[in-house]
């Protein structure tokens, strides 16, 4: 979030920050999704934030409910779901 009392303008690029903070997030065990908001207005009149409060990005976090597997694919064999 970008506070506009103390500048106008953001001193970081917010996506590297969120690009660095699910890393950490992944090793507590969380999984994570970068959201780039659409309609930033109607967020900020959510949270009751003032005009000169600005979401820049967010990032959902949870606990994943499932378990990722990875394992070497083998000669013809489908990736197909």
């Amino acid at each position: 979030m970008l506070d506009k009392n103390l500048s106008e303008h953001a001193e970081f690029d917010g996506g590297i920050t969120a690009q660095t903070i699910l890393p950490g997030a992944t090793a507590a065990r969380f999984g994570g999704c970068i959201i780039r908001l659409q309609n930033k207005f109607t967020l900020s009149r959510h949270f009751n934030l003032d005009k000169k409060s600005v979401i820049l990005i967010m990032i959902a976090l949870g606990k994943p409910n499932q378990i990722f597997v990875q394992k070497d694919l083998i000669a013809d064999e489908s990736i197909d779901y």
